[in-house]
């Protein structure tokens, strides 16, 4: 038998995410499933020590495989007639009170994909996060904190920065601390769990369009200037986000997803940028050299106008949320691994260009019938991802960008609206 030592727990008295209630049969196969994969961690089966990325392989495909179910066993009761009342959330982010950020009614797939997340991570933190796990991603993190300690001397203008703001960078600066968002970056860092650290980004956002209107292309600049001026361990915060989000509760939500790949371009940014990128004259500014650089221009106008999305809108993050729940919990066979599903799949092979607005009116007439629907609405979804495979280069859903989604959702609106 080969042997590595286990993954052990942070904190043998890790706050536990699953509230006290009499379990349903539901409730236990997956508790019993989150048990059963913490056990596996814990016990010795390979011949040396797993990377943090190879750690983050082995949560993504328990994330995948806990989904799948999930969705049978909560889609099994909602068939069997069994009603329940809803999970009371742990997190208060997960409040129905339409008052806080972020508030969504409550989804009980939703919530076992949560706390499956939340209770791996309280549990292993220390280990998942530590820089001390990986020698190669604390060498990087120094370097790119020296390397924004170097920009934050710079003197950098806002134009240099790409920012039409008023003022210059230190009045930019005493605005955004004058939000305090300081404090949220303090949050982030105590943070455990990916979903939490995953918020506490999306409020930066909110901060930062309470001091500057944002567009776009100045989220993504002012997003970049916040992490000059302001953070700390942006590498190490990021790559344990990537790793161990459960992408099943991202998905539930466009605007923290936006938030994050808006971050996660900073980075990108960051990394690879030089002095020269910047019209600025220190030669230690550099491109890191145990990151690879990409084969294109690193002058920020340049990276903006590439990487920069539009800003979600309120009705575009409810639709997105229903778009992106709808295909992964419907278009799905079951019993499918999720590393399996096209963007094409259950799509007949004979839908065509030339019958789809046939097809499409007739779809649209059954979804004014209120018993076909839901059934009419998952073909219409079915019929717009097969129209667009070849623009989405034959992606896997749970693979598309932000600005694919909304692309995707476009059509949609479109076909509904137009036919």
């Amino acid at each position: 038998m080969l042997h590595t030592p286990s993954i052990r727990e942070s904190h043998d008295k890790s706050q536990s995410v699953v509230n006290s209630y009499e379990q349903d049969d539901t409730e236990k196969a997956l508790n019993d499933r989150i048990e059963s994969f913490i056990q596996s961690l814990r016990e010795p089966k390979f011949d040396k020590p797993l990377t943090l990325d190879e750690i983050g392989s082995l949560f993504q495909t328990f994330y995948d495989e806990y989904h799948q179910q999930a969705v049978i066993l909560v889609g099994s009761q909602q068939m069997n007639g069994i009603s329940r009342t809803p999970l009371a959330s742990s997190q208060e982010d997960l409040s129905t009170d339409e008052n806080k950020p972020f508030a969504r009614p409550v989804d009980r797939v939703f919530l076992y994909d949560q706390r499956a997340e939340k209770r791996l991570t309280d549990l292993f933190y220390s280990k998942l996060y530590s820089s001390s796990s990986s020698a190669t991603d604390a060498e990087i993190n120094v370097n790119l904190n020296t390397k924004l300690d170097r920009l934050r001397m710079s003197n950098l203008s806002l134009e240099q920065l790409a920012l039409s703001c008023e003022g210059t960078s230190q009045q930019l600066v005493k605005k955004l601390s004058a939000a305090h968002i300081d404090r949220v970056l303090v949050r982030l860092k105590r943070e455990r769990g990916p979903f939490e650290k995953i918020t506490s980004l999306a409020q930066i956002h909110d901060l930062i369009n309470s001091v500057v209107s944002l567009d776009g292309d100045s989220s993504l600049a002012l997003a970049i200037f916040v992490c000059i001026y302001f953070f700390r361990d942006l590498f190490l915060q990021l790559h344990y986000i990537r790793r161990f989000s459960n992408p099943y509760v991202l998905q539930e939500h466009g605007k923290l997803s936006y938030s994050l790949t808006n971050f996660q371009a900073a980075l990108e940014f960051l990394l690879n940028v030089t002095a020269k990128d910047l019209g600025l004259s220190d030669p230690a500014i550099t491109a890191l050299p145990a990151h690879e650089k990409k084969p294109y221009s690193y002058n920020l106008r340049s990276f903006l106008g590439r990487f920069a999305q539009p800003l979600p809108t309120d009705e575009d993050d409810r639709l997105l949320s229903k778009l992106t729940s709808s295909v992964m919990k419907n278009l799905r066979p079951l019993s499918a691994s999720p590393s399996s599903t096209s963007l094409n799949e259950g799509v007949t092979a004979s839908l065509t260009p030339k019958n789809a607005r046939s097809r499409a009116t007739s779809l649209i007439g059954q979804r004014r019938n209120s018993n076909s629907c839901t059934v009419a609405s998952n073909e219409l979804l079915q019929l717009v991802i097969h129209l667009k495979k070849n623009d989405l280069h034959n992606k896997q859903f749970e693979q598309l960008t932000i600005l694919e989604l909304r692309q995707l959702l476009h059509d949609y609106k479109t076909i509904m609206d137009t036919v």
